[in-house]
């Protein structure tokens, strides 16, 4: 893969538009990222059907299981990492039916650290960070 072909990955933010970005916005991509690891591994881990892949996918990225990887990754992390993880805790949302309050924050603050690391372009930490999460899960 040649430098352009890996543009298509970039996210052509500035560090200074990337600052003033909201937790939720932050989360809401983090959250793709996030659910396309999910779902690129358990390909490669053998996981073929739909069904199979629907069900280890819902787990993986429930807020139950988010939860969990908030509690374990922290240790993990750089202080401006910690700041965007208690930003997407303390971001206001509704939490729906399936989550505790708790499990919500917690799952939201990992949302907006992986968002706000996939826009700041280190893919290198991204990847790492994924790779523990999936671990932790």
């Amino acid at each position: 893969m040649n430098e352009n072909d890996k543009n298509i990955y970039k996210c052509n933010v500035s560090a200074e538009n990337l600052k003033t970005l909201n937790s939720v916005t932050l989360a809401y991509i983090g959250d793709s990222i996030y659910n396309w690891y999910i779902k690129k591994r358990l390909l490669e881990q053998g996981i073929k059907t739909i069904g199979e892949l629907h069900k280890n996918a819902s787990y993986l990225a429930s807020a139950k299981c988010q939860s969990l990887i908030y509690d374990e990754l922290q240790s993990l992390l750089e202080p401006d990492e910690i700041d965007v993880l208690r930003r997407g805790r303390n971001a206001k949302s509704t939490v729906p039916k399936s989550a505790t309050v708790e499990e919500y924050k917690k799952a939201t603050a990992v949302e907006a650290l992986l968002g706000y690391i996939y826009i700041k372009g280190d893919f290198d930490r991204l990847g790492y960070l994924l790779e523990n999460a999936i671990k932790i899960s």
